[in-house]
């Protein structure tokens, strides 16, 4: 071998010795702690994605792609899931209303009151052939597939 590829070679193997320690020297930073409000939209997010889950498990068992034990075992699942999380939910909205003083409570409770009315807001009726809730985003039913008839805005 001649010098060119013996400094080649010598190249790479200090770029792989690098590549590979950089992680042990680079600064570390403090994660952020999470405020109440954090763990609760959190919480909050966790929860929709569980009944979304659970919603879905419907459609797939209809489908006939899932079987109806399986379908059934899992769904358990989730809502014990789901009811874990309300409590969650429940002991930190508690615990955020038991910390704060009025003023502060006040805020906390029209979030929650301005959340609960985005979420009306949302709501479109119901499926005429099999009586699924629907958004106003749908146009077609989530659980059957018909057509709703509402419209997009």
């Amino acid at each position: 071998m001649d010098i060119g590829s013996l400094l080649f070679l010598l190249l790479i193997l200090v770029a792989v010795i690098y590549i590979i320690c950089r992680p042990f020297y680079r600064k570390t930073t403090l994660p952020v702690l999470e405020t109440e409000t954090d763990a609760l939209d959190d919480y909050q997010k966790e929860y929709d994605q569980v009944i979304k889950c659970i919603r879905e498990l419907e459609f797939e068992a209809k489908l006939r792609k899932i079987s109806d034990e399986d379908q059934a075992l899992l769904t358990e699942e989730y809502q014990l899931h789901a009811a874990v999380l309300l409590g969650l939910i429940e002991k930190t909205t508690q615990s955020q209303k038991n910390s704060h003083d009025v003023s502060e409570n006040s805020q906390v409770d029209h979030l929650i009151t301005d959340r609960k009315a985005k979420r009306r807001e949302r709501f479109a009726g119901f499926c005429a052939n099999c009586k699924t809730t629907l958004q106003k985003s749908d146009r077609f039913c989530p659980k059957c597939g018909k057509t709703t008839g509402v419209l997009n805005s």
